[in-house]
C-alpha cells in the first residue's frame, strides 16, 4: 500500500462567498473522493484549504488567509449571486485572493491553475441584481473582456460537483502520469510472490479480486504495484468497476458490457477485443484514458 506521508502534496485552495457554502462542502468530499479513488494511483494527494483552514494569529485576517494562496498549485474560484465584504483593500476576499492568485500565476509560470466558477443566476434575480449580483456581473464581463481565464457555468451544486470531480481526474490525467513497471520488475515480483505453475490461477484470483468492488482492488494494487493484473477474458459483464485502477491491466477480450469504468484508471491497458459499450460504460464520469494500443476498443454487437 502506498503510505499517506510518501505521496506529493497538491494544495487546492477555494475561494467563494458565503452564498456557495454547499458547494464548499462538495469541494472537501470529492477531492477526499478523487484521492481515494485515483490520485494515489498516480502518487499524488490533493489537499483542499480554504479560509476555515487559516489558523489564528496576529495581523490582517485576509493576510493570513493569502499565506495558503501563495502555496497552492490549484485555485478554485466560485462566484454566484454575492460579491462578499471589503477586506480593506479589496471590495471583498474573494476579489483579492483572485487578485493574489492571478498574481501568482503570472509571474511563476502559471502556477496555481486558475480555475473560475459562475453558477447561473435567474432571470428573476437579473431583473433586480442589487449591489453584491451587480459587482459579480461586472467582474464576469471582465473577464470575459480580458480573455485571460477561461470559465465554466454550472446550474446546481450536483452539476458542479461532476464538473470538478472530472477537472481534478483531468488535471491528474497531464500533469501526474505514472511510468508503468518493467517487464523485468513484474517477472521478478511475481515470482517472489505467486507459486511455480500457478498462472490459470492467478487469472481467476484476479478476476476475483476485481469483482470484489474497487476499493480492496486498489488496495490489493497497491500492495502488490509490480503485478501487471491478467483480466484477459474475464466476465466481467455488468461489474461497477468505478474508479478502479486498471492501468496496464491485460484486459484483451473481456466481457465488458453494461460494466460501469466511469473514473476508472485505464491508462496502458491492453483493451484488444473488449466487448463493452462505450456511452453507459463512462457514464457517471470520464476515465483515465491512455490505452496501450492507438485503436483498441471495439463495439461488438
Amino acid at each position: 500500500m502506498i503510505k499517506t506521508e510518501s505521496l506529493k502534496r497538491v494544495k487546492v485552495f477555494v475561494a467563494s462567498p458565503h452564498d456557495l457554502n454547499n458547494e464548499r462542502k462538495l469541494f472537501r468530499g470529492v477531492i477526499d473522493e478523487v484521492n481515494k479513488i485515483k490520485a494515489s494511483s498516480f502518487g499524488i494527494q490533493f489537499e483542499p484549504l480554504g479560509w476555515e483552514d487559516t489558523l489564528p494569529g496576529k495581523g490582517r485576517p485576509q493576510s493570513l488567509i493569502n499565506k495558503d494562496i501563495e502555496d497552492c498549485e490549484l485555485f478554485v474560484l466560485l462566484l454566484w449571486k454575492r460579491w462578499g465584504t471589503s477586506t480593506g483593500k479589496y471590495t471583498s476576499g474573494t476579489e483579492e485572493e483572485f487578485e493574489l492568485a492571478s498574481k501568482i500565476n503570472e509571474t511563476s509560470g502559471g502556477r496555481p491553475g486558475l480555475w473560475l466558477y459562475f453558477r447561473t443566476v435567474s432571470k428573476q434575480m437579473l431583473d433586480d441584481p442589487g449591489d453584491q449580483l451587480q459587482k459579480v456581473l461586472a467582474f464576469r464581463k471582465r473577464i470575459e473582456a480580458e480573455r485571460a481565464v477561461f470559465y465554466r457555468t454550472f446550474n446546481t451544486s450536483k452539476e458542479w460537483e461532476r464538473m470538478f470531480r472530472a477537472h481534478l481526474c483531468s488535471w491528474l490525467d497531464v500533469n501526474a502520469p505514472l511510468p508503468p513497471p518493467s517487464r523485468s520488475e513484474t517477472e521478478s515480483e511475481a515470482e517472489q510472490l505467486l507459486p511455480q505453475g500457478a498462472p490459470a490461477i492467478i487469472r481467476e484470483n484476479h478476476t476475483a479480486i476485481l469483482l470484489q468492488g474497487a476499493a480492496g482492488w486498489n488496495n490489493w494494487r497497491d500492495q502488490h504495484p509490480a503485478i501487471t493484473p491478467d483480466l484477459s477474458k474475464a466476465n466481467l459483464k455488468a461489474a461497477n468497476l468505478r474508479g478502479a485502477n486498471l492501468r496496464d491491466a491485460n484486459l484483451s477480450g473481456a466481457l465488458l458490457r453494461k460494466a460501469n469504468l466511469a473514473l476508472a484508471v485505464l491508462s496502458h491497458s491492453d483493451l484488444n477485443g473488449a466487448n463493452f459499450e462505450p456511452s453507459e460504460a463512462f457514464r457517471g464520469g470520464s476515465p483515465s484514458f491512455r490505452p496501450h494500443q492507438s485503436h483498441p476498443l471495439r463495439r461488438r454487437s
